[in-house]
């Protein structure tokens, strides 16, 4: 069994100075940047986490002058907040931090040079896997060695930017310790919720996902897994130690399909089982459509498995063959009833907007998620496409002369001029509904993860709060409501020339009020069950 990093914490302090600070968005526990961390911290090398807020820079660069850390890692996760990286750095700068600066990320290992560029501050990236490189930094730095020597880096010189040698991914996962951890800084029903992994990499190519090319431009496999005991060596660790309860899978997908993945689906639950934490613990994971193997998600269910999320995507054959996605409708609607079947909780990822899309191909989403919706076993949720760095959709937006927008924001417009409209209409009518943290997205999903661990793990009289079958019932109400605005919507659009009249708009703000008024009671049946689940 790993040792495993203790709990500690990870903020740097003036009485505590470290060697490295590492700096990235915690909203969720940053597994990349605590891998990074316990490698660091076993080869004895001191390292703290620091939170990123775009709001708070002041705060930040105080707390690192305090630290004098010789390197600063930043985590750049999302492509779209490269802007609130580069003040932090360059306030970093203004204060006289003279830290190596570097960071890493799918967008700096795919595009360092505009990387460096956007960030006049950073000395240096880190590209693909960051234990090693951060090591290898960090020591070079240490002994007055030269950067030219460290693989897996790209970083500035007179002469421009220099790309080193990819570093090789690791092949044993295993032996790498498990990422440092606080307190679980989720809770629910009084049971603690985290993030684990079991997996790195993808074997697929999905043309809007940069993670295949994240992984492929190093040498090694595509795709590797940690062994079944070793995922419930720190599942184990935790639930004993931190009193986690909930694990949520983050790999891009586990695959339930083949017998090499059902070898380690049964290796898994029989570890789960040897140990008696089957059913003590919860789990969450992520697969494909295609994946959705009925007996081997039944195994997975029989030890925790509670949730699961797939990538969808679209509801119509031409948005499918557009994301490369190499299923059809029909399997989708399978995966559906066996998950359903299963009793299953499911939420899915799902781009109704894509640079391709016409009202016709949209009519067919709605169609979907209409039978979806109806089930009450997910929320309706949709999105726009966004064409990021490195993926094949940026690309072909790219050859057909169609990418749009600035490096940290990438876009494109409609071959339709309709479609714009509507997704207007959808952005100024959802927006708040599917993204936002208090939106009804958000509430409605974690009142039925609520309910799902009550059911299993209990924490509150389920006579008084939340039970399956009401959120269920509040889940497939808004879900009406949410596509009957949206066909309403394309209906209208479909009968009209691609440029609006004042009246069109005035019909489509009409639809917009009619959903907001459906909305309100679900609302206020939400805050009443949330209130009576936090006073039990």
């Amino acid at each position: 069994m790993n040792t495993p990093a203790q709990p500690r914490s990870t903020e740097a302090s003036a009485s505590d100075p470290r060697h490295v600070v590492l700096v990235g968005c915690e909203d969720e526990e940053n597994l990349g940047l605590r891998y990074i961390a316990a490698y660091l911290e076993s080869n004895r090398v001191s390292t703290a986490i620091e939170p990123f807020d775009p709001t708070d820079h002041e705060g930040l660069v105080r707390r690192i002058r305090s630290s004098s850390p010789l390197v600063v890692g930043f985590s750049i996760i999302f492509q779209r907040m490269l802007p609130d990286f580069a003040r932090a750095v360059d306030r970093l700068r203004d204060d006289g931090v003279e830290s190596h600066l570097t960071c890493g990320g799918h967008f700096p290992t795919l595009e360092p040079e505009e990387t460096l560029a956007s960030i006049p501050g950073l000395d240096s990236v880190v590209r693909h896997e960051g234990e090693m490189t951060m090591l290898e930094l960090v020591r070079n730095l240490q002994n007055g060695g030269k950067l030219e020597d460290i693989d897996g880096i790209a970083y500035r010189r007179s002469d421009g930017v220099r790309i080193n040698t990819p570093r090789a991914l690791i092949e044993d996962l295993d032996l790498l310790p498990f990422p440092l951890r606080d307190k679980p800084r989720l809770a629910v029903n009084g049971h603690g919720v985290s993030s684990i992994i079991a997996s790195r990499g993808c074997v697929f190519d999905c043309s809007f996902c940069s993670v295949q090319n994240f992984y492929r431009e190093a040498p090694g496999p595509a795709r590797r897994s940690r062994s079944p005991a070793n995922v419930v060596d720190e599942m184990q660790w935790m639930a004993d130690e931190l009193g986690v309860r909930v694990f949520i899978f983050k790999d891009d997908d586990i695959s339930t399909r083949g017998p090499k993945h059902g070898a380690w689906i049964e290796a898994f639950a029989a570890e789960l089982e040897q140990r008696s934490l089957a059913n003590r613990v919860l789990f969450r994971i992520s697969c494909r459509v295609d994946e959705v193997v009925g007996d081997r998600l039944k195994r997975l269910q029989d030890v925790g498995l509670t949730a699961v999320y797939l990538g969808i995507e679209s509801g119509n054959e031409n948005g499918l063959r557009h994301f490369n996605k190499r299923y059809g409708l029909a399997d989708i609607i399978r995966a559906a009833d066996t998950l359903d079947e299963l009793g299953l909780a499911y939420e899915y990822g799902f781009m109704m907007f894509e640079p391709w899309s016409t009202l016709a191909t949209i009519s067919g989403d709605l169609a979907l998620l209409e039978d979806l919706g109806n089930r009450g076993s997910s929320v309706v949720d949709f999105t726009k496409t966004m064409p990021y760095a490195g993926t094949a959709i940026a690309r072909r937006l790219e050859d057909e002369g169609r990418l749009e927008g600035t490096v940290a924001a990438p876009d494109y417009g409609y071959l339709d001029k309709r479609v714009m409209h509507l997704q207007r209409f959808a952005s100024n009518t959802f927006h708040e509904r599917n993204f936002e943290a208090n939106g009804l997205v958000n509430r409605l999903r974690m009142a039925k993860f609520e309910a799902a661990i009550a059911g299993s793990l209990g924490g509150y009289d389920p006579t008084a709060a939340n039970t399956s079958d009401h959120v269920a019932d509040l889940i497939r109400r808004n879900n009406a409501d949410a596509i009957e605005a949206m066909r309403l919507a394309t209906r209208l659009l479909d009968d009209c020339e691609s440029d609006l009249e004042p009246r069109h708009w005035q019909v489509l703000q009409l639809f917009a009020s009619q959903y907001k008024t459906a909305e309100a009671p679900i609302k206020a049946e939400l805050e009443r069950l949330e209130t009576l689940h936090t006073a039990h």
